[in-house]
């Protein structure tokens, strides 16, 4: 949309490869995607298909090499058994790893035991951005984000990096 009428319809994909109808609505190119145009064209390669977030940009420019593990613990509504499942997962990403947390009843639980957490906001694409680089991290997540978390993590495998999903999920 712009000024209420209608300019565009497709994939985001398709209305950020083109700068200037970008601009004459207003609106900016994610980072992301200038970035990936930028080492697209100074690799000399394609930049389909186009990275929507920092993992799935360090997936399709070279990651560690060897992907690290995304620990996940699901929450229930109630935060039932939420510090125990944290406690397991830490001790097998280990101690000095990253966590991260996504969804308001996970949140709750967290601040309720005084978990640590690294990624309070995005710990999604967050700990998979950490497993691309090579480190394990633990996720916290809302039951509801089960679905979306596996999506994104086979997007992130879909650029080349074999994350790893081990735990509630």
């Amino acid at each position: 949309m712009n000024a209420g009428k209608h300019v565009y319809e497709g994939s985001s994909e398709g209305f950020y490869r083109d700068p200037a109808a970008v601009r004459a609505c207003g609106l900016f190119r994610p980072a992301v995607y200038e970035m990936n145009d930028a080492l697209s064209r100074m690799s000399g390669s394609a930049p389909d298909p186009y990275p929507r977030t920092v993992g799935e940009y360090l997936a399709k420019f070279g990651g560690s090499g060897k992907a690290g593990t995304v620990y996940c613990v699901s929450c229930p509504s109630d935060g039932e058994g939420v510090a125990e499942r944290y406690a397991e997962e830490v001790s097998r990403a280990g101690e000095d790893s990253r966590r991260g947390i996504t969804g308001m009843d996970s949140r709750d639980a967290v601040s309720a035991a005084r978990l640590k957490a690294d990624f309070y906001f995005g710990g999604i694409d967050s700990c998979l951005a950490e497993a691309v680089l090579g480190r394990d991290s633990v996720l916290i997540f809302d039951k509801v984000y089960a679905p979306l978390v596996k999506e994104r993590a086979e997007r992130i495998r879909s650029f080349g990096s074999d994350v790893e999903l081990e735990g509630d999920i």
